[in-house]
């Protein structure tokens, strides 16, 4: 069941200045499911006085309306649940022959050539990507969303590669660095978590980065802490990047803002897959 509180304007006022006769009406129509407290408040009025602290803003007229309280219950020892959102896999591969930068720049579709770095950057819209070409066979990809995305665009790259003339062979593709990011339940208090995991996996300056770095030393993943509750990582595999949010999600607990709640947080089991096409 849902607690729900009825806001009435005016009789805020009466309450303050010393009448104790208020007579304070619930309506008579709730959504099904609620119970209704009535606050009794006014425009510009803080209620302090009550257990539920209310602020309300001016209002033009002083219709009745229904706020919701919201209940947040979550497991603060296990993160297997948690909603991970992997950003961007970056991959590399070889395509075992040189190529003509100028060639693929004339003959090729959705590609930019710098001269002055000597690459060719090419874009794929599905799934989304971005490679970034060397005339000595090497092809960088960045962009996709999971390892099997990154993977099936290397493979495309390698297809308009080889429709333009050039005698390619797909090899040594692997996933260098992935990134993901996560937000926890509540707002962290970085400054006491810095100083209760001091040491070289943990280190925090202010004036250089608002976030605290946390080295995993089993993942050997890299996290950025920040105190509303968001966690970024980068790792070398999407696994090592899931495992190793999940690995210090239980090291926040003694560190929460229990007053500052991100009421956006999910906790349904709504982990990305590699084999989900997630463009």
């Amino acid at each position: 069941m849902s607690k729900v509180s009825i806001i009435r304007p005016g009789h805020a006022v009466q309450k303050l200045s010393g009448q104790s006769n208020i007579t304070l009406k619930t309506p008579s129509v709730l959504p099904e499911g609620m119970h209704g407290t009535v606050l009794p408040t006014c425009p510009k009025v803080t209620q302090s006085v009550f257990q539920s602290v209310v602020k309300v803003e001016k209002m033009d007229n002083c219709e009745t309306f229904v706020k919701e309280e919201p209940k947040i219950k979550h497991d603060l020892q296990d993160g297997s649940r948690l909603h991970i959102s992997v950003c961007n896999v970056v991959s590399s591969f070889r395509v075992r022959c040189h190529l003509n930068l100028r060639q693929i720049a004339l003959e090729s579709i959705d590609v930019v050539y710098r001269r002055e770095t000597q690459k060719v950057v090419m874009r794929m819209r599905n799934p989304k990507c971005t490679a970034y070409i060397w005339s000595s066979g090497k092809i960088v990809c960045t962009g996709s969303t999971s390892s099997d995305n990154a993977k099936k665009s290397a493979k495309k790259f390698a297809r308009r590669l080889s429709k333009i003339g050039f005698r390619v062979k797909f090899a040594d593709f692997r996933v260098v660095n992935v990134l993901a990011v996560c937000k926890m339940p509540y707002a962290i208090d970085i400054n006491q978590f810095s100083r209760a995991n001091r040491g070289r996996h943990c280190s925090y300056e202010p004036e250089l980065h608002p976030g605290v770095t946390f080295r995993d030393t089993t993942t050997k993943a890299t996290l950025k802490i920040f105190s509303t509750g968001s966690v970024t990582v980068t790792a070398r595999s999407v696994e090592k990047a899931k495992a190793g949010i999940r690995n210090i999600y239980p090291m926040f607990q003694d560190f929460y803002k229990y007053e500052k709640p991100n009421l956006e947080f999910d906790v349904t089991d709504a982990l990305p897959s590699d084999n989900e096409d997630c463009s």
